[in-house]
């Protein structure tokens, strides 16, 4: 008996749609980075900023500036602000991240004074010591 060719075709698709639902099924997650201020990053790339916002808070005081930028990309800037303040007056491992957020904040709301101010203590800081200093 001769099989029309659309089944044998329909029969091979449903076939190669299954083989590769199961293959999908059996794959390990993707992997998560396993430095917190990464998984927030990832997060926000992702468009997934309530998220990222969550993680940043879970973070502490290790994410603060973290958490600092992710709301200011949600639009609050005010909690943001308050945040990034206290970062700062932490001297963190990301002061100098939040000093950068800070300048933009007041850039945003016109203040190009304390903005100038701002970005001219950052920049006199790294002319002092590049040392220690990152892209992030």
């Amino acid at each position: 008996m001769r099989r029309p060719l659309a089944v044998i075709t329909l029969v091979a698709l449903g076939a190669m749609i299954l083989a590769s639902g199961l293959v999908a099924a059996t794959r390990a997650p993707a992997a998560q980075p396993a430095d917190p201020r990464a998984r927030v990053d990832a997060m926000v790339d992702a468009g997934r900023y309530a998220d990222a916002e969550v993680a940043a808070r879970a973070g502490g005081a290790a994410l603060r500036t973290a958490l600092g930028e992710v709301l200011l990309l949600r639009g609050r800037v005010a909690e943001a602000d308050s945040v990034l303040r206290a970062a700062v007056a932490a001297r963190g491992a990301e002061e100098r991240g939040a000093r950068v957020a800070l300048a933009e904040i007041a850039a945003r709301r016109g203040d190009r004074a304390s903005a100038a101010r701002l970005a001219s203590g950052i920049i006199a800081d790294y002319r002092r010591s590049a040392v220690g200093w990152t892209a992030r």
